[in-house]
């Protein structure tokens, strides 16, 4: 029997550091389009679930198909068959605030019993990782055959220049404290660095069976790398600002 994915896109209202972030514009049309438009255009995912807790991203995202009035009447934890696939579901607010682990968002959507729950492969795509390719999901697809043995898949880039070995806190009084204690071997040459990454939140795959057990990434993460532009990970308006000056952000 073929598997059955599903695309997870989330998408909390009350985002702190840039107010409106997920419907804020981008390249001519609002940041959660992007991610939405990618999915769709893919054959690859049976469902596209997109869950939010506002109603204005409900409705940008639904393409005015649901009204601010009709989300907000909506029960908690109900969803809206859209169309090509695409459900809306209204997250609960204990599940949307600032610090609310997304993890139990997606526990819970492993138990269900409707058509939400019905996936094999859950794949989480944040918004704030537009810039995705359509040929990631044909090497994440040859890397899920490759090792049958996986818990959750990630897509990464390496730090770069922003290492640990290079980073200061705030120690006592005026001076800083390294982050990493090098002993007298600090100011490494950068390529006596260790290679490290960091997640860029445009890929995360996780089992069904895994998410029913509470466990997430699991001990057997498999990584899929990127590199380029496209690995942006929008977060701050100087985020967005590089964004624009991006001009084919999907040709690197």
């Amino acid at each position: 029997m073929k598997s059955i994915h599903s695309a997870f896109i989330p998408a909390r209202g009350g985002s702190i550091g840039v107010p409106g972030k997920n419907i804020r514009t981008l390249h001519g049309k609002p940041l959660i389009l992007h991610t939405i438009d990618f999915a769709k255009k893919s054959t690859f995912f049976s469902r596209i679930i997109i869950s939010t807790d506002s109603a204005e991203i409900a409705t940008i995202a639904s393409n005015e198909v649901v009204s601010k009035n009709e989300f907000s009447e909506l029960r908690t934890d109900e969803f809206v068959y859209l169309d090509d696939n695409l459900y809306l579901h209204k997250r609960p607010p204990w599940h949307a605030e600032t610090l609310s682990p997304i993890r139990e968002v997606l526990f819970e959507f492993a138990k269900r019993e409707d058509i939400l729950g019905e996936f094999d492969f859950l794949w989480m795509l944040q918004p704030t990782s537009p810039f995705r390719q359509t040929s990631d999901l044909t090497n994440i697809e040859l890397l899920m055959k490759s090792d049958h043995g996986w818990t959750s898949i990630t897509s990464l880039t390496s730090v770069g220049g922003m290492h640990p070995d290079r980073m200061y806190s705030k120690g006592q009084g005026k001076y800083l404290k390294a982050f990493m204690y090098q002993g007298n071997k600090d100011n490494k040459p950068r390529q006596l660095l260790s290679e490290l990454f960091i997640k860029d939140g445009a890929f995360y795959i996780f089992r069904k069976e895994e998410l029913q057990k509470r466990m997430l990434m699991g001990d057997r993460i498999l990584p899929y790398f990127r590199e380029g532009l496209k690995t942006l990970n929008i977060d701050t308006l100087n985020d967005f600002k590089i964004a624009e000056l991006i001009d084919d952000p999907f040709s690197s």
